[in-house]
């Protein structure tokens, strides 16, 4: 299985459990947040759909009508999309909110024929004012952007967007949005081995622990991270370097250039 797909079953696992506790208190604030995370969700496994019939279902607020304006764009219903992306653009323009002004205008850009005015929108997502709080959904917006000047034959200026979109996706461990950016960077024309195969020194970091055979907790505590980083770090690493278990780990590694350097970490820890 894919890290994508082992990505979104750990996700579908948790919802699901957080669904079956809040779904019984339709009035809970926390359960409508699980109704939308579930949009979300659908929405990135390319169930669309659900995605829309979830989002419909949860309310009208911002958060919802975007997704389900992004829903609509993803099944062909563009006059839709567009229509609802509209109403959200200015609704979030009102009650001055980046971060659904952002994922409002992707969904305008998608529901876009025409590839000019398809890029138009994509720039004015980026350029909304969101700091660190919409990291993810800027990502996507420069994904689109970055293919629809691929597919326009300004590539030169789709690397511009896509190689920057890579590199935080890699950094937020979203696997399936990195996934895509290196296939979008392949198709306009740049060798992935030499732009994005290279592991991050954090990658490298923790590849080279488990190569020692130090456990995923283990690592964790010597680098002070979340087990889960670890695991999206770990697979990202597994990735890159075309293996598939912790005991290709070390002649991967070798390949690739790396230099242990697993020792100190542990030694300073005793």
């Amino acid at each position: 299985m894919s890290p994508g797909l082992t990505y979104c079953s750990t996700a579908r696992r948790l919802m699901q459990v957080a669904s079956h506790h809040w779904r019984g208190s339709c009035s809970d604030h926390s359960g409508r947040g699980v109704e939308r995370s579930w949009a979300w969700l659908w929405l990135a496994m390319g169930d669309y759909e659900r995605a829309l019939e979830e989002a419909s279902a949860s309310g009208a607020s911002i958060a919802h009508r975007c997704t389900a304006a992004l829903a609509l764009a993803y099944l062909g219903r563009l006059d839709e999309a567009a229509a609802v992306a509209d109403a959200e653009i200015a609704r979030a323009e009102r009650f001055d909110a980046p971060t659904p002004r952002v994922v409002a205008l992707h969904a305008r850009a998608l529901a876009e024929r025409d590839s000019e005015a398809r890029i138009a929108f994509c720039r004015r997502a980026l350029a909304v004012p969101c700091g660190e709080t919409a990291v993810l959904e800027r990502v996507r917006v420069q994904l689109e952007l970055g293919a629809t000047l691929s597919r326009a034959g300004a590539r030169v200026e789709a690397r511009d967007e896509l190689r920057p979109a890579l590199v935080a996706a890699e950094q937020a461990g979203a696997v399936p949005l990195a996934e895509r950016a290196q296939r979008e960077l392949v198709a306009s024309g740049v060798r992935v081995s030499a732009e994005a195969e290279a592991l991050t020194p954090r990658q490298r970091q923790i590849c080279e622990l488990a190569a020692a055979g130090k456990g995923n907790r283990e690592i964790a505590n010597a680098l002070f991270l979340s087990v889960k980083t670890v695991e999206t770090h770990l697979a990202a690493g597994y990735r890159k370097l075309g293996v598939k278990s912790r005991a290709e780990l070390a002649a991967a590694l070798a390949e690739s250039g790396g230099v242990p350097a697993v020792v100190g970490v542990f030694t300073r820890r005793a």
